[in-house]
Order: structure tokens, then sequence, then C-alpha cells
């Protein structure tokens, strides 16, 4: 006997097969947006490395803050010359006297991204 229609099985099957395939797509989409904003603080903290060493070499012997440390992204924005995003911010940044800069993720796990003022690449704590 032959059927015209689509069986109720058929339907159900497809819709979840559909379902396994965009909670994939979900998962592996989070992961590259974690990575595209760890990306982005270490770009970030390298920025503030090179403006810390030009901030030195201006008004040696001192790293910006010259004491105590600085976590308003305005007035870093400001000593350093910098112009870091400060609208909703997916990091904040923390500077010390003795050059080094911390970013650390706001509002997910509490990945942290230090940066020596004499380190090459930041390191990272609390990522997976």
């Amino acid at each position: 006997m032959y059927s015209r229609g689509v069986a109720l099985i058929e339907i159900i099957v497809v819709i979840i097969v559909i379902s396994i395939i965009a909670t994939m797509g979900l998962i592996n989409y989070s992961g590259v947006k974690e990575d595209s904003l760890d990306k982005e603080a270490r770009a970030n903290l390298k920025l503030i490395q090179a403006a810390e060493k030009l901030y030195h070499i201006e008004f040696n012997p001192y790293y910006y803050p010259t004491t105590g440390s600085a976590s308003n992204l305005t007035l870093i924005n400001d000593n350093l010359k910098l112009s870091l995003p400060t609208g909703s911010p997916k990091w904040t940044y923390v500077l010390d006297s003795t050059g080094t800069a911390v970013a650390t993720r706001t509002g997910s796990g509490g990945r942290q991204w230090t940066l020596t003022i004499s380190a090459d690449e930041p390191t990272c704590t609390g990522c997976p």
C-alpha cells in the first residue's frame, strides 16, 4: 500500500537530527567566541605594555601608575595615550607600579591574563 503523506515518526527523526546539529554548532560557537575574547585581552595587554614602556622613557624611573595600582580604564587611556574600549567591556584591567598589567574576564569563569613588563607573552590563569 502506497502512502502519499509523511509519517509522524519521520518528522520527529528530522527534528531530532536538526536539534543535534544545532547544539553542536552552538557549543562550537561559544568556544570560538571565548578564544577571540582571549586574543583581545592578550592584544590589549601588549598595547598596555608598549605604552608603559613609553611612559617609563618619558617619566623615568616610573611606570604608570607611579604608586599602587590603577583600574579606571578612562584614566589608563588618558595617561598612557591609549583608546581601549570603555563601554561595557568584557575585560577589566589593573595596572600596578611595577609594570604588571592584569586583564580579568568579567562575568565568565574568572580567567585572568597577566603580562609583566619584562615578559614577551601574557600568561593565563583559569584558562581551560
